[in-house]
């Protein structure tokens, strides 16, 4: 839909306009907070996408190197579990069960795989 609001022939009234609309978004927090995930998710994507630089610099063999990822991994996540829910959160992840118990063999599973892949595949360098 296009935009209705009136154009000013005056550029100062425009430059005034335009300058009190930017005031206006950014006094509101919802606007701020946007750019804010805006810009993280950018730089998610950006550093995403050079893990596969980071592996192929790796002088490791792929079992220690799935190893540091497993527990650098898991201290990135309980780091922050433990700062948002304190005791309670250990509490919570022992009462996981079986759906729990079942997510954890499955990711096993799936690094096991991608070690066997790594193995079996000839080197494409």
């Amino acid at each position: 839909m296009p935009d209705r609001r009136a154009v000013h022939p005056d550029p100062r009234i425009q430059a005034r306009n335009a300058s009190t609309q930017k005031a206006s978004e950014a006094r509101n927090p919802a606007h701020a907070e946007r750019r804010l995930d805006m810009l993280l998710v950018f730089a998610a994507t950006g550093e995403w996408s050079f893990s596969g630089v980071f592996t192929r610099l790796l002088t490791t063999d792929v079992w220690t190197a799935i190893a540091w990822r497993s527990v650098l991994g898991g201290l990135f996540l309980l780091i922050p579990l433990l700062a948002l829910s304190g005791r309670q959160s250990l509490r919570q992840l022992a009462r996981i069960g079986w759906p729990g118990l079942l997510l954890a063999a499955s990711n096993i599973v799936c690094q096991a795989c991608t070690v066997a892949v790594s193995i079996t595949q000839p080197s494409r360098t």
